[in-house]
């Protein structure tokens, strides 16, 4: 009897001693950010972005720019770029004339609404296809933006390389029926 006593007792023991050694090595695991308070085994909470607590503090999981609820626009008549959507503290609507555009890592919105820019190399170019808002009107308007219309590949084959040609803008490439897509700049060589 003495001995089961002494057998529960050590159990008890050993037990209290594992949820201790549990939690010290959990607070010693440095919980800094999102991914270190889940590793740890906090409660996730089911927002967006997802936010884990750990002793009060609260972290926000970071969000790549393919799912950070922020877009990019370009004005289609002055070509700039803006950045619209939600973060975690405002929301910013898009103006007039602003269209979406596919976000890269060679242009896209970080979490402050600024446009991160291109590394400016040639193969890095946006690809800013022409849809069939782009493609309407008869006439462009005569302003110098230089461009590089690439055909369509299933429309037209190509001999050499570039399959492209350099238009005076962007509303004049994408008024040729051959091209696809066009970026900045004239076309390389």
């Amino acid at each position: 009897m003495a001995r089961n006593k002494s057998i529960v007792l050590i159990v008890i023991v050993l037990i209290v001693l594992g949820f201790l050694i549990f939690n010290i090595l959990k607070i010693d695991k440095g919980v800094n950010n999102f991914e270190s308070c889940a590793e740890v085994g906090n409660l996730i909470m089911n927002s967006y972005p997802r936010q884990c607590n750990h002793d009060g503090v609260n972290y926000v999981e970071k969000l790549s720019f393919e799912d950070d609820g922020i877009i990019l626009m370009r004005n289609s008549e002055t070509g700039e770029y803006g950045c619209f959507g939600c973060n975690n503290e405002l929301c910013v609507d898009p103006y007039q004339f602003m269209k979406q555009v596919d976000e890269s890592v060679v242009r896209y919105c970080d979490e402050d609404f600024k446009v991160v820019p291109s590394n400016g190399k040639d193969d890095d170019k946006e690809k800013i296809y022409c849809d069939e808002d782009s493609r309407k009107g008869d006439a462009c308007i005569a302003l110098y933006d230089p461009v590089c219309g690439w055909n369509n590949g299933e429309k037209i084959q190509c001999i050499k390389w570039p399959c492209a040609s350099t238009y005076s803008n962007s509303c004049h490439a994408c008024h040729n029926e051959d091209v696809l897509y066009w970026t900045e700049g004239e076309c390389p060589r």
